[in-house]
């Protein structure tokens, strides 16, 4: 490789962790770079976005470094930085193949400079890695910063005159600087002898881009699946234990992951024992089955909402009114500007009317009820009775009482709703 390693800063990270993912990252750099973003990818920086320019608000008079390509932006800034410019936005800079930008530099009067790093989290100490590496770069070209975490305050609403608290970390980054420096040199080294380092296997493989690459031809029941495995899958992997029919009699397992196993060995599901009895109990007709829809917004726009807060803005109901009733369906979609929660709420318990029990997929219908009940103080009482209705089917039928193939058997509310209606038709 003609001059030095290209760098990142997510390969700096990721390389914390696993020095094979990072390995993987710079072979495939440009592969990845032409690689089309997932939907989640996508919100994710449509946040990111918003809030670096809320955040840039609080800094009037900044120039933003705008350029076609990474180059010109080195380019820009050295012309803004060379021309006495103040603040900097999106600055960009590169040291030896690690490159940056960053979201917020503000010379100060004794010519050093303040790093702000913006981020849309809440937790300043999930980005502390982020900005050594960034204090790195700028210190090897002989420029001063401070480095300053700017993060979400949660407690801020519309009416707070700032969406963000800004943490000193100097004392943070001045303790990871070394540790930065090590990992970037293991880097080079790792990438220029051309060999894939080999590392231990965790449970965290399984989220990993190359998951598939480093661990080729596992069996359909790896270890992997274990229910709730945790440090257990850990152990197994450490062992050479691949297969979840594998697992030694010796080792320590739970009452769920032993009928997983049982189930994977005979091919038959499980059900428990007291299945027809949890069906039946407690609920009467008519039958309420709802769904939400909901997002998390990092920037508060309406009274009483605060960053990340949950904002419903769709439900789904099917009504089932007796035994051999056909299901009706009944659906919301907030498709307007404005806030979602009071039409949101007002049009729901319309549907659900005054009586019969109101079945939810899992905990989150209950939560987001709860939190309107707060938000809507005239609807509350009326909330409330609505969230003493529910019964969470998930958590009272679902997978605490079947367990299919190789993990706990998993619905979507779409399909458990057949399911537990086929159920009840039975018995």
């Amino acid at each position: 490789m003609d001059g030095p390693v290209p760098l990142n800063k997510r390969i700096i990270q990721e390389a914390g962790a696993c020095m094979r993912l990072a390995y993987l990252r710079v072979r495939d750099r440009e592969k990845s770079r032409d690689s089309e973003l997932s939907a989640a990818d996508e919100i994710r920086l449509m946040c990111g976005n918003k809030v670096g320019q809320k955040a840039r608000e609080q800094f009037p008079g900044g120039k933003l470094i705008q350029a076609d390509n990474f180059a010109q932006a080195l380019l820009a800034t050295k012309t803004a930085f060379d021309s006495g410019e103040v603040i900097l936005f999106e600055a960009a800079f590169a040291f030896e193949g690690v490159a940056m930008k960053a979201d917020i530099l503000r010379r100060r009067k004794d010519n050093d400079f303040d790093l702000i790093e913006v981020k849309s989290g809440t937790d300043p100490n999930n980005y502390l890695e982020d900005i050594a590496i960034q204090v790195w770069i700028l210190n090897n070209l002989g420029i001063k910063a401070r480095p300053y975490l700017m993060v979400i305050d949660t407690s801020a609403t519309i009416k707070s005159k700032s969406l963000f608290q800004i943490i000193d970390c100097r004392r943070e980054v001045r303790e990871l600087i070394p540790e930065i420096d090590s990992r970037i040199e293991t880097i080079r080294a790792m990438v220029l002898a051309g060999k894939i380092p080999e590392v231990p296997f965790t449970r965290s493989c399984q989220d990993c881009d190359y998951f598939g690459e480093c661990l080729p031809g596992l069996p359909d029941h790896h270890v992997f699946t274990l229910y709730r495995g945790g440090k257990k899958i850990d152990s197994l992997l450490k062992r050479g234990v691949l297969s979840l029919e594998s697992i030694p009699a010796k080792i320590s397992l739970s009452d769920r992951q032993s009928i997983q196993i049982q189930t994977i060995k005979s091919g038959k599901p499980w059900r428990s024992a007291d299945l027809r009895r949890k069906l039946k109990a407690g609920i009467v007709y008519p039958f309420f089955f709802l769904d939400f829809e909901a997002v998390l917004d990092p920037i508060p726009e309406h009274p009483n909402q605060r960053p990340y807060e949950i904002m419903p803005f769709q439900w789904s109901c099917h009504v089932q009114r007796s035994a051999n009733s056909e299901l009706e369906h009944y659906e919301f979609l907030m498709d307007r500007a404005g806030d979602p929660r009071p039409v949101f709420a007002e049009s729901l318990l319309k549907c659900v009317e005054n009586s019969g029990s109101v079945l939810v997929y899992s905990s989150f219908e209950r939560t987001t009820l709860k939190k309107l009940a707060d938000a809507l103080p005239k609807l509350k009482s009326k909330i409330k009775r609505l969230v003493a209705r529910c019964s969470t089917y998930m958590l009272s039928s679902g997978t605490t009482t079947i367990i299919r193939n190789s993990k706990a058997h998993s619905l979507s509310s779409k399909s458990f709703l057949r399911w537990f209606l086929n159920c009840r038709m039975r018995i």
